[in-house]
């Protein structure tokens, strides 16, 4: 039977895979010099060899030398710290299972390893994207779906200036990635399931419509998200569990420490905001999980008054609302800085959607399913 489907190209994992061996190897050696104030040892090094290819075999699992999932920052994010856990329990069992000196096996060092490791982890993920100038439409794509929902896809991507790559509108010839619509696929049931068995049988993805159009365009598809099954399968099972306690964990954790670090240019840009004359904090009432109503404290960019033209205002030339500060400051985004207080408080997380104004809300209600 001749094959449909090519397999994904896996040389750029292997350079990838030593790198991150490299880079296990360097937060070792800075773990020891925070803990110890010393080189490593070549024997702590060599204990730590296993724990670091475990690692790496945890990186793999979790989907960190999948572009298509790195690319994403919330899903880069949530993925480090899965791995984070797991490589720490994986350090411990293998310290007490094979290590010889168990009573003293270097915990410490471990979890430093492991921080440090992870937040070179993120920096290194976000530069491989950027050496290989990804884009997630460099795949051969096949589509099986209607018409209506692939020129959907297609403008959706034109909007964005992404190509979708050669022969999307022939599934099954060479194809690296399949996107399918369930309905269709339903359906058609007799032409589907040659493509499907094949894909994966080749190893090639399979991903929904729904989350293609949400990964190549950063948003929900709103025909989706006004369906019920929506909050069924995303919403509601990430709000029991263990995932919603680390995330808090990793919120407060997170939100303190930039806070700590980043005092000196909160109090800068608080008090040149003063100087020119305006209220330095401005809050807005902003709409959050589940509905939930709180204030949003940013730092004004804006003439007082600016937000009277209503939800979605928008001047017709240069914005003479903002003010000379503002502008900068929402260039580097440094007006939502105080929003880390909004994070320690509960009210909205470092890593998820973005909690809109409730005026807005009132209207999208009216507008969207």
């Amino acid at each position: 039977m001749k094959r449909l489907f090519i397999h994904h190209s896996s040389w750029r994992k292997l350079p990838i895979a030593f790198a991150d061996l490299g880079i296990f190897v360097l937060s070792l050696t800075a773990a020891v010099a925070v803990r110890q104030a010393q080189l490593v040892a070549p024997e702590l090094l060599l204990s730590f060899l296993p724990i670091f290819w475990l690692s790496i075999g945890v990186l793999y699992t979790v989907g960190l030398y999948d572009l298509r999932l790195v690319r994403d920052f919330p899903s880069l994010v949530r993925s480090l710290l899965v791995s984070a856990g797991l490589c720490v329990f994986a350090g411990m069992a293998y310290f007490y299972l094979f290590s010889p000196k168990a009573a003293t096996a270097p915990k410490t060092i471990l979890l430093l390893t492991v921080g440090f490791s992870h937040a070179l982890l993120l920096g290194g993920r976000r530069l491989w994207l950027w050496i290989l100038d990804y884009q997630f439409t460099n795949h051969h794509i096949a589509f099986l779906g209607e018409p209506a929902g692939i020129a959907k896809i297609r403008h959706a991507a034109e909007e964005r200036r992404a190509e979708l790559g050669q022969g999307h509108a022939q599934p099954g010839r060479g194809a690296d990635l399949v996107v399918a619509d369930a309905r269709w696929v339903e359906e058609h049931w007799d032409e589907a399931k040659d493509i499907l068995g094949e894909a994966i049988r080749s190893g090639v993805p399979v991903v929904s419509f729904e989350n293609f159009y949400e990964s190549l365009t950063g948003k929900v598809s709103p025909e989706y998200a006004g369906n019920p099954s929506w909050s069924l399968e995303f919403v509601l099972p990430k709000s029991q569990g263990a995932y919603p306690i680390f995330k808090r964990l990793f919120d407060v954790a997170a939100g303190a420490v930039l806070l700590l670090l980043l005092s000196p240019v909160l109090i800068a840009i608080h008090l040149a905001i003063r100087l020119g004359g305006h209220s330095p904090i401005y809050g807005q009432r902003r709409v959050g999980f589940l509905g939930k109503e709180f204030t949003l404290y940013k730092f004004r960019t804006m003439r007082h008054g600016a937000d009277q033209g209503g939800a979605f205002a928008q001047a017709p030339g240069p914005d003479g609302r903002v003010t000379r500060l503002g502008r900068w400051l929402r260039r580097f985004r440094l007006d939502e800085l105080p929003q880390l207080y909004n994070v320690l408080r509960g009210d909205m997380s470092l890593v998820g959607p973005r909690p809109e104004w409730i005026k807005e809300v009132e209207d999208l209600e009216q507008e969207v399913p």
